[in-house]
């Protein structure tokens, strides 16, 4: 099992992507969701954990595993956190503020096969949620983290499909070089714009844990 675990890598071509929006659609003024207008300062590593005043936000992971014998795998990971009710008037636990949908998908390349599996949670019982003083991220035992040596770890299982993602990611010390940002204004066909701030890393390597 030992040989199998260090077997897999993470190819050099990954991204990580940070994605802070107003909403989906536009909302009145007196509403209390913060909208994503530029300029965004960013400053890590706050802005890797979660901004509940925002409507919405997502973080991105995807890239390319290989083993020692060159077999291609493709992974991507995504939890987003979807404002429903801001500040709810129900005081029960579970009471709607946040849902958490998580999707993760993994390609076997060469076998020619893709495999998926999702997930949904309410934040008030402690199913799913993002921390906001440190990057933690969870929908039941899916979780992507950042560790005390500023690692992104992730962790998630897809039982129905019987795949695992379970990897760290490393070289985000050299943030500044290797990082990318954005500020976009997303077109609506309906209304004028749904603003989003972007924050991309590029070309991270790391290491992946587990058998496929």
């Amino acid at each position: 099992m030992k040989s199998r675990i260090r077997s897999l890598i993470v190819a050099p071509i990954a991204l990580f992507l940070i994605v802070i929006a107003g909403g989906f659609q536009y909302r009145a003024s007196d509403e209390p969701w913060r909208k994503a207008l530029p300029p965004y300062d960013f400053s890590f590593n706050r802005d890797h954990a979660s901004h509940p005043d925002y409507k919405v936000e997502w973080w991105y992971y995807t890239g390319n595993l290989k083993t020692s014998d060159g077999r291609r795998f493709g992974y991507q990971l995504t939890f987003f956190r979807v404002g429903v009710d801001f500040k709810p008037s129900n005081p029960s636990r579970w009471a709607v503020r946040d849902l958490f949908m998580t999707h993760l998908a993994v390609s076997d390349i060469d076998g020619r096969k893709f495999r998926h599996s999702e997930r949904i949670n309410r934040a008030g019982i402690g199913s799913a949620g993002a921390q906001t003083d440190t990057y933690r991220v969870w929908n039941e035992n899916w979780e992507a983290r950042q560790d005390p040596a500023g690692r992104h770890v992730l962790h998630a299982v897809g039982h129905a499909v019987g795949q695992m993602v379970k990897k760290s990611v490393s070289n985000l010390n050299s943030m500044k070089e290797s990082g990318r940002f954005f500020t976009a204004g997303k077109a609506s066909a309906r209304r004028e714009t749904n603003p989003a701030t972007l924050h991309i890393i590029i070309r991270l390597r790391g290491c992946r844990h587990g058998g496929l």
